[in-house]
């Protein structure tokens, strides 16, 4: 920056400071460069772009070092593209929070002034920092550009997969419900089938039930009619039970035979009967 700074005609006064490690621009005396009024005009140019520099009216300094770039001098053509470069480097700063897609634009404006500079004069220290300076901004910005994309792709995405979710939520839940209802009427079904099977179980239990009392009312119907019919027939005499009873049928007779027997020998002579 020395080395810049002894190439500036100290008698002009300070130089103006660019932002951000920007080299000072370079202030050309007029009478350098004057001869007629015709033929000053770069030169004064120049001058008023300086002046809009140092007032940090970088618009105005752009235009003024525009018209003074286009000399056949190299020296002063050179500083002209210097110091566009330092311009629009501010501008670009200034233009960063509002708006980080045209700084970037305005950067690379930049980055080919500080070139022209240097291809012009290669030993231009100052120029060749600017230019690298100038060069890792626009990587930065790009940078800063990609990272504020992607955070509103993933913005995007997350809220894209939220309405999502929500669909998808709304969907399983209707989905839930039509199922839940399913699995009611399916039990109400399965129910209803337990309760028709037990009711047909329960029927052919009592059907079982009201076949073996009607088989026991007929069994014992017919028992009793046998046991009637055994009352009124006459019970069939063994011939064991025919013999006893002959005997004792003899025997009571020869016992009433003695009796009379035995009544007449203690019997007296009857008299004559009495009126």
């Amino acid at each position: 920056m020395k080395k810049m700074n002894d190439r500036i005609n100290k008698s002009m006064g300070p130089k103006a400071i660019l932002l951000c490690g920007i080299s000072s621009i370079f202030i050309f005396n007029p009478i350098v460069f004057a001869a007629e009024d015709t033929a000053i005009e770069p030169d004064r140019a120049y001058n008023q772009g300086v002046d809009f520099y140092q007032k940090q009216d970088y618009n105005k300094s752009t235009e003024q070092f525009m018209q003074s770039i286009n000399t056949e001098d190299d020296k002063l053509e050179q500083f002209s593209a210097y110091n566009l470069g330092s311009a629009f480097f501010n501008q670009a700063l200034q233009a960063e929070k509002q708006n980080p897609q045209g700084a970037n634009e305005i950067y690379k404006k930049a980055l080919d002034f500080f070139k022209r500079a240097i291809e012009i004069d290669p030993d231009d220290l100052d120029a060749k920092y600017n230019y690298e300076l100038t060069s890792k901004k626009i990587i930065e910005q790009e940078q800063k550009s990609q990272d504020q994309q992607n955070k509103q792709n993933n913005k995007d995405r997350q809220d894209q997969k939220k309405d999502q979710n929500s669909n998808d939520n709304n969907d399983s839940s209707q989905g839930q419900d039509k199922k839940d209802n399913q699995d009611e009427k399916d039990d109400q079904d399965k129910q209803q089938n337990k309760n028709n099977d037990q009711k047909d179980k329960d029927d052919d239990k009592q059907k079982d039930q009201d076949g073996k009392n009607r088989n026991d009312q007929q069994q014992q119907q017919s028992k009793d009619r046998q046991n009637g019919n055994s009352a009124n027939q006459p019970k069939q005499m063994s011939k064991e039970e025919a013999q006893m009873l002959l005997e004792n049928f003899q025997n009571s007779e020869q016992q009433k035979k003695k009796e009379k027997l035995k009544n007449a020998q203690q019997q007296t002579v009857p008299g004559v009967k009495g009126w």
